[in-house]
């Protein structure tokens, strides 16, 4: 996915070359290339300039605080960071289902419920 792909889904202000291709997500400090991170409490600043990442969640606020960035990092600006970087955690871990459609075989169910179509049944 391309820093411009992420950008739509979180509605961010591209800072940089969004055709950047992004394959994962890390923590600041752990980061590397063709991952994305983000930053919002000011106790990482510290990290900034060390980052591996090629792209950075960032708010308005915390821009002004900025070390100077290594250039080939992007900066995606937001609101909010922590939620933007839930956002992307989704993109890059989609939710799967739980339980399979369907009923399970152990499942105890009166004779006198109503199911709708589609429904979904764990065992027990």
């Amino acid at each position: 996915m391309t820093v411009n792909e992420i950008a739509e889904h979180i509605d961010a202000e591209v800072i940089g070359d969004g055709g950047i291709s992004i394959h994962g997500i890390a923590k600041i400090e752990e980061a590397g290339a063709g991952q994305i991170t983000f930053i919002s409490n000011p106790k990482y600043l510290k990290y900034v300039e060390k980052t591996n990442a090629s792209a950075i969640i960032i708010s308005q606020s915390i821009e002004e605080t900025l070390p100077d960035l290594p250039k080939n990092v992007v900066r995606l600006k937001v609101a909010d960071p922590y939620i933007a970087f839930l956002y992307v955690l989704r993109l890059f871990n989609p939710p799967t289902d739980v339980i399979s459609q369907g009923i399970h075989p152990t499942a105890v169910i009166p004779d006198s419920a109503q199911l709708s179509p589609g429904v979904r049944i764990g065992a027990h």
